[in-house]
């Protein structure tokens, strides 16, 4: 009941920003402008035409499409059904099903029902999550689709987690990572359950420095293949959407993308990693449990400085890998409309010296988020989470927020729960930075070298 009576209020929440960016943004606004298009497209009837600067299948304008035939039954003109503003509410209504998806993750960890709930509602206002629910992007429904899936799994409902990942990288191609780490997950479940040992032995890594932690990984992977019976019989129905998804790859060239692929070139930007584990903190919020400048992030940091050798190792490497996997997409050194344009131009991008200096930073935040994702989840699955979101992350060349939406987010789903009291005030910092950036956009317009009017985006 709880969940629910809070899932009226996010609707409110997400309504609002809908309902001001369609009186005032009433043309499709940049990536919109393809979406909307190809969803009305399939609206007038038409599925073979595509536009080559699309990138991902075609997903959400099917959902686009479902929404709009059942807006018609109920006696709405087709034109009004899968006009932009009709399509905005679609991904309104994914916002309401990720808070609702989240609360009830939070609630399968033993989490009392407000505690469930205020965490969902902070992460539901993180802003680069919250700004896109008014928008006719990909990204809410992918993530929505994520979730959901994560959360069919944890409660070994595999067959319809399975079918929710084929779903999730019908919306964007890179949610295969998820469905994979979902996979790896459940299997870990199924290797401590199925064998008295196992569990022992995985935990056995949790206790260890990491140099040991490493070490143990042999026999971590012993026990695993020991119970692959019983993985295969449990979690077989992953492979449906990983082997399509592989045969879409042999079929594509090896390219993620399905068009624009010049502009979307795999690369070893290895400072995506850094730029995540700084962003991961902006949940959390600046004070209270696990925030910035918290007791326990204080004391993380000492502990660190008290192993001067590994930390001197870890920031000089950290620092050299900025100064040279470190890249400037072209949308980013051009379009003036992004956040992280101002970002790069004035900060980032300025020498490999400036990007560099942030290498200690980097690594320390690093540190501590793992350490306190293994504290939550054991350092066999927080190795997992580090992988996925390496594979995710790394091959992406355009620096832009949204990107780190699903890392941030299941990083959080999985961390330690936290004091009410401190969930509270993050609600209040991330809400208000949401609307802070939600004003800036409806209410801050301006003019370009062509007269036309433009708008600040994350």
């Amino acid at each position: 009941a709880a969940v629910l009576e809070a899932g009226g209020v996010v609707s409110a929440l997400l309504a609002l920003p809908l309902l001001q960016t369609n009186r005032l943004v009433t043309e499709p606004y940049m990536d919109e402008i393809f979406h909307a298009a190809q969803t009305q497209q399939y609206c007038e009837g038409d599925f073979t035409t595509w536009d080559p600067k699309i990138t991902t299948f075609p997903g959400l304008y099917y959902a686009g499409l479902a929404s709009a035939r059942a807006r018609e039954g109920f006696g709405e003109s087709a034109q009004s059904a899968c006009s932009l503003t009709s399509l905005r509410a679609v991904n309104a209504v994914f916002g309401v099903l990720s808070f609702l998806a989240m609360a009830l993750f939070f609630a399968t960890r033993g989490f009392r029902p407000v505690s469930a709930v205020l965490h969902a509602a902070a992460l539901t206002l993180y802003a680069p999550h919250f700004f896109y629910h008014s928008l006719y992007y990909t990204d809410p429904g992918a993530t929505c689709l994520v979730i959901l899936m994560l959360l069919a799994a944890r409660r070994e409902h595999h067959s319809l987690a399975a079918i929710l990942g084929a779903l999730a990288i019908f919306f964007r191609q890179n949610n295969v990572v998820w469905v994979a780490f979902a996979l790896g997950a459940a299997a870990l479940r199924v290797v401590e359950d199925s064998r008295p040992t196992a569990k022992r032995v995985i935990r056995h890594c949790d206790d260890k420095p990491t140099v040991e932690a490493l070490a143990s990984f042999g026999r971590v992977l012993q026990v695993v293949w020991s119970s692959r019976l019983a993985i295969v019989r449990k979690c077989w129905p992953f492979a449906l959407p990983l082997g399509a998804f592989v045969a879409f790859l042999i079929r594509n060239g090896g390219s993620v993308v399905v068009g624009d692929k010049a502009n979307h070139e795999m690369v070893p930007h290895l400072a995506m990693l850094g730029y995540f584990f700084v962003l991961v903190w902006l949940p959390y919020g600046l004070v209270g449990s696990y925030g910035v400048l918290s007791q326990e992030t204080f004391s993380a940091t000492r502990s660190l400085l008290m192993q001067p050798g590994s930390l001197i190792l870890m920031t000089s490497g950290t620092t050299w890998l900025l100064s040279k996997y470190s890249y400037g997409h072209i949308f980013l050194l051009s379009d003036n409309r992004h956040l992280t344009f101002y970002i790069w131009n004035r900060l980032l991008g300025k020498s490999q010296s400036v990007r560099a200096l942030f290498g200690p930073a980097y690594a320390v935040s690093s540190v501590v988020a793992m350490g306190r994702l293994s504290a939550a989840q054991g350092y066999v699955f927080a190795c997992g989470f580090f992988l996925a979101i390496a594979l995710l992350l790394v091959p992406a060349r355009l620096l832009e927020f949204r990107y780190f939406t699903l890392p941030v987010l299941v990083y959080h789903l999985h961390a330690p729960e936290r004091n009410p009291a401190n969930v509270v005030a993050s609600i209040f910092l991330n809400g208000t930075l949401s609307f802070a950036l939600l004003y800036v956009f409806l209410y801050r317009p301006f003019q370009d070298a062509d007269g036309q009017v433009q708008r600040f985006m994350l």
